[in-house]
């Protein structure tokens, strides 16, 4: 949870892009860490983080300069 707040605030580099996750295999090699999952009538929710690409990145930073 901690993770999570800290995700909230900002205090992690934009390179990683916060994605809902329903049903998603945790072992995903693409999805680093996942912060919360939950078991809810058989189905998985949680948030993982996934590196981007330096494609992505370079696109997000021209967007944002």
């Amino acid at each position: 949870m901690k993770l999570l707040r800290n995700l909230k605030k900002g205090k992690y580099p934009r390179i990683y892009e916060v994605i809902p996750v329903v049903n998603v295999d945790i072992r995903n090699r693409d999805l680093s860490i996942v912060y919360e999952h939950h078991f809810i009538l058989g189905i998985r929710i949680g948030i993982a983080t996934r590196k981007l690409t330096k494609e992505e990145h370079q696109e997000l930073n021209n967007k944002f300069l």
